[in-house]
């Protein structure tokens, strides 16, 4: 940088080195660097600095400005920072420049996925995948209920705790719902045509809750507890119906329904609910004709091709389930 000590204070004119300074361009170690990687310039032969190459992929591909910029917490510094003051110092604003505006508008630093204490990673050897941690549907949407919960910015610690109860909260909503619609469909109403209100006004104060939560840097935990003061709101008239037998408050139960789904329209996670694990859809012909080979490899006890047919089952989209009845299949 120029001016004395690293940038601070006045510019007198002078080039200093600092140890903050990072590398533009760097030079061939031989036995170090890998050849193909590198090449000559009039400079001497080497290759670009590492933070180049995202400050080049975002010129090339989206221009001098980008909006929003994302990453992983452990990129907040030294790379973003970095990336900043390449890109702000050739279009300007920034470093020192009084012309222009920033390189991005909004950075966005998303935590990581713990295992315990580690971080999950494929160098520590502790990866896991949705397929094999959440083969069902509803297992697939417990996770995604699970990172709703968790603030982006923040950990995330993983464990079959902590996805059985985003099942278990999950299906609670599914439940909530599918009261409704059974209520709505055949039941009758209470307090004449309107009920007391008390669903619409928390529906209401929720809805306001939740776009303001939404709106302070994507705040999704406050944007599930809305949803569940909602669920709430609706189990309590359920049960109050239930108890007292005089019906519902029809249009305060159509509003809660109203009001959860399009708070999915932001979290994603009911998709499925009404058919359950896998019915409704129909079940490939393919399928079932492993599904009954799969039977007699039991039959015989070849334990082996069974296991072998179930594996080529899952890679269909397909899961074997074992029961009294004899097997059946549910969609993956």
């Amino acid at each position: 940088p120029r001016g004395g000590g690293g940038g601070e204070g006045k510019d007198n004119g002078k080039v200093e080195s600092v140890k903050r300074d990072f590398a533009l361009w760097k030079n061939y170690k031989e036995g170090i660097d890998i050849d193909s990687l590198t090449w000559d310039t009039d400079i001497g032969r080497g290759r670009p600095g590492w933070h180049i190459e995202c400050s080049a992929i975002c010129r090339n591909l989206l221009g001098d400005r980008i909006d929003i910029h994302m990453g992983g917490v452990d990129l907040r510094f030294p790379h973003h920072e970095n990336e900043i003051a390449q890109s702000e110092g050739v279009v300007g604003q920034g470093c020192g420049m009084e012309e222009g505006k920033p390189f991005c508008g909004c950075w966005v630093h998303n935590g990581f996925v713990k295992m315990g204490e580690e971080k999950m990673s494929k160098s520590l050897g502790n990866t896991l995948t949705l397929q094999s941690e959440c083969p069902t549907t509803i297992e697939k949407r417990a996770f995604r209920y699970l990172v709703v919960t968790s603030h982006y910015r923040q950990e995330m610690t993983f464990s079959t705790e902590a996805l059985g109860a985003a099942r278990r909260a999950v299906e609670r909503v599914d439940k909530c719902l599918k009261d409704i619609d059974d209520i709505v469909k055949g039941g009758k109403k209470v307090r004449g045509e309107d009920g007391n209100g008390n669903i619409e006004k928390v529906c209401e104060d929720e809805a306001k809750k939740f776009y303001l939560a939404i709106s302070d840097d994507i705040s999704t935990p406050r944007c599930a507890a809305s949803m569940f003061a909602v669920v709430k709101a609706s189990e309590k008239e359920i049960k109050r119906g239930r108890r007292e037998g005089e019906g519902w408050d029809i249009k305060g139960l159509e509003e809660a329904r109203d009001t959860l789904m399009a708070f999915d329209d932001v979290f994603g996670i009911m998709y499925g609910q009404e058919k359950g694990e896998g019915e409704g859809e129909e079940v490939p012909e393919k399928v079932m004709e492993l599904v009954k080979e799969r039977t007699n490899a039991k039959a015989g006890k070849d334990w082996a091709l069974a296991d072998e047919i179930r594996d080529k089952i899952a890679s269909m989209g397909w899961q074997v389930k074992d029961g009294k009845e004899g097997a059946s299949v549910v969609k993956l």
